[in-house]
């Protein structure tokens, strides 16, 4: 994800497609920006790169069913336990900014009271 984010001075990922390549861009199966209530919410999904590997080694005769079912098996835990990582990871972030959210309202709120 580093690719497709950077951290501004207060360590807050920040969406950052100037620097994207052409070979980062075609590894995107789906880049998602909507309104939410405590700011922008980006989605990105990648493409799976192990699927399209095993999906190859089939198609070369490569992998038998016994080591298919185990590669399929293997894959599948990795997807659980990186889903699992990304899904801590994107709720501390959205925690983090929910709350810089709300210090920067209350901030403003008490300008303009003043």
């Amino acid at each position: 994800l580093q690719d497709f984010f950077r951290l501004d001075g207060n360590g807050v990922p920040q969406l950052a497609l100037d620097r994207t390549t052409r070979h980062q861009w075609a590894a995107l199966a789906e880049l998602t920006v909507e309104e939410a209530r405590s700011g922008m919410r980006t989605k990105l999904k990648l493409l799976d790169k192990k699927g399209a590997l095993i999906e190859l080694g089939k198609y070369m005769g490569l992998l038998d069913r016994k080591q298919e079912s185990e590669a399929e098996r293997l894959r599948q835990a990795q997807i659980e336990a990186a889903a699992t990582d990304l899904d801590s990871h994107i709720s501390r972030l959205l925690e983090d900014l929910a709350k810089r959210a709300h210090t920067e309202g209350d901030r403003l709120e008490s300008r303009w009271q003043n």
